[in-house]
């Protein structure tokens, strides 16, 4: 295994993905306000060659697949940062663990809501709702519908926004759930590390095919269907290097082996939403090979393209990016819906 120096060093280019991840949350959510397109139709239903040509460009640009990364990239980062540190193996130590997780995503969060709040205090309470029955399948006529028009607050009710700021609920801050996602897995995180780092392969295989089947059979349990992700994320240093040679001496390049992965999370959204836990193992699936090839390839093209400097500062950036995109998207929109016409747009 690479020293703790180089480690630290191939881990530039994950902070450019996680920014990159954000950026394609934001272009799916513009997408599916503003390009009139049902992404709940897979590719081959589609009955024009418009919306088969935005299936592609939303499964290019799929904020789900972004969110998948996201996960994975935190069991990555959380078991490198448990690697260093010892403490973690006392009750206290466990303790300031959690603490530590719950203050880098939870006051961030609580900030952004407030400032949907101020927003919608000013843009979408007590504003007359917008008639948007012309866009009938189109994605935009039933989810976004209600959001636009600020159905959670009009009237604002105290115990909507208690519930938002307790992570119990995320109608005021509809990206929380990816928080809450993180802060309900925190507590087996250590745990997944401690599995992870045995060396023992059937330990390994056991605990993916126990995750991977709550996730398939709890689909639907938020707290629990996504940690198979964080797992994943943990075995990238265990075991990403294997997968990573092997595939990279079959394609008999690292950036060819970059390109399937993407695909291989790229291409379930071309088929069917009936299954999202399966489309969504898949996808953890290719995020877990593309972060191997990553990781474990650092001097590829791919990897000085993602040290730039400016990708970089995009990914410190990504978090408050991520949780904020969504709210001033939402007001931008908001005004674009009620000035054109329906032809117009």
């Amino acid at each position: 295994m690479a020293g703790h120096g180089e480690r630290q060093g191939f881990l530039t280019g994950i902070e450019s993905v996680r920014g990159l991840a954000a950026i394609t949350v934001a272009v799916w959510h513009t997408s599916g306000f503003l390009l009139l397109h049902n992404t709940l139709v897979p590719f081959f239903r589609q009955t024009t060659l418009r919306d088969q040509a935005l299936s592609v460009f939303n499964m290019v640009f799929n904020g789900q697949n972004a969110v998948l990364l996201f996960f994975v990239i935190s069991g990555l980062v959380i078991g490198r940062s448990l690697d260093r540190g010892k403490e973690i193996q006392s009750g206290k130590g466990y303790l300031l663990f959690l603490i530590r997780r719950f203050l880098r995503i939870y006051p961030a969060s609580i900030v952004a809501m407030c400032g949907m709040l101020l927003l919608a205090k000013l843009f979408l309470i007590g504003r007359a709702p917008l008639d948007l029955s012309s866009y009938t399948n189109t994605g935009i006529d039933d989810w976004f519908a209600p959001w636009l028009n600020g159905a959670v607050f009009n009237p604002l009710r105290l115990r909507s926004v208690l519930g938002n700021f307790a992570l119990a609920s995320w109608s005021i801050l509809l990206v929380a759930w990816t928080l809450y996602v993180e802060v309900t897995a925190a507590p087996l995180l250590p745990l997944f590390h401690y599995l992870s780092r045995r060396g023992n392969a059937l330990l390994d295989i056991t605990t993916m095919l126990a995750l991977l089947a709550l996730m398939l059979v709890g689909w639907g349990h938020l707290w629990c269907q996504y940690w198979f992700a964080f797992h994943l994320g943990m075995l990238i240093d265990s075991r990403g290097q294997a997968v990573a040679q092997r595939l990279t001496a079959v394609v008999r390049s690292p950036d060819i082996a970059l390109a399937l992965a993407f695909l291989s999370m790229a291409v379930t959204s071309m088929f069917t939403s009936e299954y999202p836990a399966l489309m969504n193992a898949c996808g953890i699936v290719g995020a877990f090979t593309l972060l191997s090839v990553l990781v474990w390839n650092p001097d590829g093209a791919v990897n000085r393209f993602l040290n730039q400097p400016l990708l970089r500062w995009n990914g410190r950036l990504s978090y408050s990016f991520y949780l904020w995109h969504f709210s001033f998207l939402t007001v931008v929109v908001r005004g674009l819906y009620a000035t054109p016409t329906h032809d117009q747009l």
